[in-house]
């Protein structure tokens, strides 16, 4: 209904499109109540006029929401701003970013995968009788030589090389009764050993270090070539000279002990030689040895020692410049001389082989060897990897026979770190393929 006269209000709320002077227009809100002065009119449109009285309100909507409208769109302006900052954090550019990284690590981990192709690791120790020791040792002979060049090491020098192979972890020392100047000098590096080990830290590794020592060679003079076989009088004079390192090594019981030459002892007419091996027992039921080696043996002396005593280590030549070790015999005949197949022989009857000579051995430190020279390979591979040839050599050597116990000899702390190295080094398949054909 339309309102032409003037109204006026009862009670109840004020309509809100209430205003003076002008005709109020009841939009039928409730507690409304306005009563008519003079008369009006009604009109059938009128609840259709109803209809455009709703947007009315939409009118003074737009006029109070007209001022907030600009401070409205002002906030929203900001809105606009903060959706920007989650372009940025949002950037699903960003997201997909790493996503090819995971890519990338996929591939990685494929690459790992095949080189699970690995070849397997040897490992880190290895047992000599009730001693574990770790695969790397140290060779001595450099200590008490002097015609090594530069002469021999003072006996100062020489202890303080001893004790930082121990602090690097070394465990087992390997020596022999003529380890000094000449026949005159003999058990030096015994005693020498004996010394640093009971002066590091208190003698505190005393019972967990393993020194092996030899008996069996004589010096005829000073040289390098002055080494020959010791031919004992008699058994009571093998006995004594093993007495000997007893004593210079601490008069304990010798962890490991080894008959030097054994290729001394003919294996045809094997009498000599069982009689020694029936010593060697002797001294293992008075206690004076614990394990027995042999040096310098065939598979022939190992058959007959075998019989008599258990042999627990090899000690042959063995290096890219000697692979006799690795030879298969021509003819399955006893010789004191054949010294073939001994690697094989030694993985078949769990026998630790010890490898002298591994990098050239005196000829390659006189110069009359030259590894570079002689195997180029060797130095390509090594530069490939990252490491010197010298320990690449040494972890082949590991990989292929994981029995070795390596006894390098130096004088010289970085090479003593190099040689420590290698047991860091692995191989794939294809590598060790590669140096097996130096």
């Amino acid at each position: 209904m339309r309102f032409i006269k003037s109204m006026k209000h009862v009670g109840g709320a004020k309509c809100s499109s209430f205003k003076k002077n002008k005709p109020p227009k009841c939009i039928d809100q409730p507690g409304c109540k306005w009563v008519v002065k003079q008369g009006c009119k009604p009109q059938s449109p009128s609840p259709q006029k109803p209809k455009p009285k709703s947007p009315s309100p939409q009118k003074p909507k737009p006029k109070s929401p007209s001022p907030p409208k600009p401070k409205s769109p002002s906030p929203q302006k900001p809105k606009p701003k903060s959706p920007s900052p989650p372009k940025p954090k949002s950037p699903s550019p960003s997201k997909p970013k790493p996503k090819p990284k995971r890519k990338s690590r996929k591939k990685f981990i494929v690459k790992e995968i095949d080189l699970s192709n690995q070849y397997q690791s040897p490992p880190l120790s290895i047992n000599i009788g009730r001693y574990t020791v770790p695969a790397l040792g140290m060779g001595t002979l450099p200590l008490g030589v002097t015609y090594a060049p530069g002469g021999r090491p003072k006996r100062e020098d020489a202890i303080k090389l001893i004790h930082y192979s121990l602090d690097k972890g070394v465990r087992f020392f390997d020596t022999a009764d003529t380890y000094g100047a000449d026949n005159k000098d003999l058990h030096y590096v015994e005693k020498l050993l004996t010394e640093a080990i009971d002066s590091y830290k208190g003698g505190s590794l005393v019972d967990e270090v393993v020194v092996g020592t030899k008996t069996g060679m004589k010096r005829i003079n000073s040289s390098v070539r002055g080494w020959r076989p010791k031919n004992f009088k008699n058994i009571e004079d093998f006995k004594k000279a093993v007495m000997n390192s007893y004593v210079a090594l601490g008069s304990k019981p010798i962890k490991l002990w080894s008959l030097h030459h054994t290729d001394g002892y003919d294996v045809d007419d094997p009498t000599k030689f069982i009689e020694v091996c029936n010593a060697i027992k002797d001294l293992l039921d008075e206690n004076i040895i614990e394990n027995v080696g042999l040096c310098n043996c065939s598979t022939a002396h190992l058959d007959i020692a075998r019989e008599i005593i258990p042999i627990v280590a090899v000690q042959n030549s063995f290096s890219l410049y000697d692979k006799t070790a690795l030879k298969k015999r021509v003819r399955k005949i006893a010789s004191k001389s054949n010294k073939n197949e001994i690697i094989d022989y030694c993985r078949e009857n769990n026998i630790i082989f010890t490898p002298y000579g591994a990098l050239g051995g005196t000829q390659s430190r006189d110069g009359r060897r030259n590894l570079q020279n002689d195997f180029g390979a060797l130095y390509e591979i090594a530069e490939k990897k990252g490491v010197s040839p010298q320990a690449l050599i040494l972890s082949w050597m590991r990989h292929k026979f994981p029995f070795i116990l390596h006894i390098i000899g130096t004088r010289n702390i970085a090479h003593l770190d190099d040689y420590l190295s290698s047991i860091n080094i692995h191989f794939t398949h294809h590598e060790i393929s590669e140096l097996d054909k130096l």
